[in-house]
C-alpha cells in the first residue's frame, strides 16, 4: 500500500487539491466524482464508483449506507441518527 503524506491549504471555498499520487494511485481523472466522509477527527476520501444503490452518508454518524433518507435541508440520515436525535431532544426538554 503506497501511503503518501502532504501539506495542503483549505481556500476560501473549502477546496483541497489532492495530490498527484494520490490521483494517479486511485485513478482519479478530472470530473469524476468522489465521497467525502468525516470520522470523528479525520476525513475520508473515496472514488466514486457508481452502483445500482447508490450509499449515502449518514449526516450525524458519518456512516455510509443505500439506508440513509433524506430529510429537510437535505441532510441524509440513518434510522441509528434519527433515534440519537430524537433521544438527545427529549432529554432537553
Amino acid at each position: 500500500m503506497i501511503q503518501v503524506k502532504a501539506k495542503r491549504i483549505v481556500d476560501g471555498q473549502g477546496r483541497v487539491v489532492l495530490p498527484k499520487a494520490v490521483r494517479k494511485k486511485l485513478d482519479i481523472q478530472p470530473e469524476d466524482r468522489v465521497i467525502v466522509i468525516a470520522k470523528q477527527d479525520e476525513i475520508v476520501i473515496k472514488k466514486h464508483v457508481d452502483q445500482v444503490e447508490e450509499e449515502k452518508v449518514c449526516y450525524v454518524t458519518g456512516v455510509a449506507s443505500a439506508e440513509c433518507q433524506p430529510f429537510s435541508g437535505g441532510i441524509e440520515l440513518s434510522k441509528e441518527a434519527a433515534l440519537l436525535l430524537l433521544e438527545e431532544m427529549k432529554s432537553k426538554q
